[in-house]
């Protein structure tokens, strides 16, 4: 039987009969009946049913407007997965291939298809399949299933999915690591995150194949997904200095994938615990970021003042060293001039620097200007951020009465703007702004509102 190029359709009974190379270079704009396909891959013929879930797997393949839909309602899912375990390697690697194509839709049929238990093969398929190739596909199917949702993603996790993953890896080839370092960063992201169990799980993994020799792409899945593992724990990760000192080097990366999940780790391991603080410091960090807040990129701007509001909330001796480096100004100056959501983080630099520094390293802020963008935090619209000025403020003039004169202080400090902006806030009952108009009273000894 001959298939012209005008055949718009071929009959299932026809099809099923054909010699295998016709099957097999059955143009894909003729075969399109998927019925028909799965009745050839049911069939018992292997070379047929190669040739039927090849044909299904390239017309998946399709970058425009793969057939996800039709395959589903022709029943595609449940032929697909029982091929995934058929004894023809070739027909389990095409199948396997299919069911991943099939995972890369939309939520709904992604449901539709882990309906049939797909997971738990493609779990087995990790740990007892011999064919790298079948291997590779189940691994990327994973990185489908838990990048869509975090209901699939502890699904694939509890069923064994990551042990699967950090059990099968190829280093020598670097197509299928590359896959990995995705599919892994996949599995511990999201909120709510996974188990830490899973998070820890997955570290040594991470740490141990981020490098600045490794391809960008790695890297910045690496990097996010030890953004995401920090956010949930650090001491039992096994972090130490060396990985402080690269994430050090990543954060002089112009290049936003690597610099900004750098940043967010950096960020994530200094909020969770003090120890490695001093560490980023002595490894230049601020050094870094003084770079890092003159980036043409607001993103990485914003992420740099996060870190450095982090930075100071610590000691006094921590503060005193973002003091000393001079980064204090260039934070100013994005909390007067910057976007509204970069001024916001710079707020909260400059409020836990006042909120956390000595006596003595008050004079030196008040000279470089902090007090007009605290205040003019007390008139932002994000209530969280007028809250964190008032604290800057309360932090700045707290204990200053004995140490520096009234008239140095309010030639830093617009009083009655702080007075004015205070007493809104308080009449809208924000009772930290009736202890900042306390804090200050004695510096406007003539208003008497305040001394009600």
């Amino acid at each position: 039987m001959e298939v012209s190029d005008s055949d718009e359709e071929v009959p299932v009974v026809q099809l099923c009969c054909l010699p295998f190379p016709d099957l097999h270079s059955l143009d894909s704009s003729i075969t399109e009946d998927f019925s028909t396909l799965l009745t050839v891959l049911a069939n018992e013929d292997c070379e047929k049913a190669h040739a039927a879930v090849m044909r299904i797997r390239k017309l998946l393949s399709n970058e425009s407007n793969p057939p996800i839909q039709a395959v589903i309602e022709a029943g595609g899912v449940t032929v697909l997965h029982r091929a995934m375990k058929h004894e023809d390697e070739r027909i389990r690697y095409e199948a396997t291939w299919a069911i991943t194509n099939l995972l890369s839709g939309n939520s709904k049929n992604t449901a539709k298809v882990l309906k049939s238990g797909c997971i738990p093969t493609l779990v087995s398929l990790m740990n007892i399949e011999e064919s790298w190739g079948v291997k590779e596909q189940a691994l990327w199917a994973f990185g489908n299933i838990a990048g869509d949702s975090t209901q699939w993603r502890d699904q694939v996790l509890e069923a064994g999915g990551l042990t699967a993953i950090l059990a099968n890896l190829r280093e020598d080839s670097r197509t299928y690591m590359k896959n990995a370092c995705w599919v892994v960063s996949n599995m511990v992201r999201g909120r709510p995150a996974p188990d830490t169990a899973y998070q820890v799980q997955a570290a040594p993994f991470v740490l141990a194949h981020i490098s600045l020799e490794s391809d960008s792409e790695i890297n910045c899945d690496l990097l996010w997904a030890l953004s995401y593992i920090t956010e949930q724990s650090v001491d039992n990760i096994g972090l130490n200095s060396s990985y402080c000192e690269l994430l050090v080097q990543f954060t002089a990366n112009s290049a936003i994938p690597v610099a900004l999940p750098a940043l967010r780790t950096i960020g994530n391991i200094i909020s969770s615990t003090d120890k490695y603080t001093r560490v980023f410091i002595q490894m230049g960090v601020l050094d870094k970021m003084k770079e890092l807040l003159q980036h043409s990129k607001k993103n990485i701007r914003r992420e740099t003042c996060w870190v450095l509001s982090n930075i100071c909330a610590e000691s006094n001796s921590v503060v005193e060293q973002v003091v000393l480096s001079g980064i204090l100004p260039q934070v100013i100056n994005l909390a007067l001039e910057d976007e509204a959501t970069i001024r916001k983080e710079a707020v909260w630099v400059i409020a836990n620097t006042c909120d956390h520094c000595s006596l003595e390293l008050k004079p030196a802020l008040l000279a470089i200007g902090v007090a007009q963008p605290l205040i003019e935090g007390l008139s932002f619209e994000d209530r969280k951020t007028r809250g964190v000025a008032i604290d800057g403020l309360m932090g700045l003039l707290k204990n200053v009465k004995e140490a520096i004169s009234p008239e140095v202080i309010l030639s830093h400090v617009d009083v009655g703007e702080v007075v004015m902006h205070c007493k809104e806030l308080a009449s809208q009952g924000t009772a930290r702004a009736k202890g900042l108009l306390k804090e200050i009273a004695w510096l406007t000894p003539n208003d008497n509102d305040l001394d009600q």
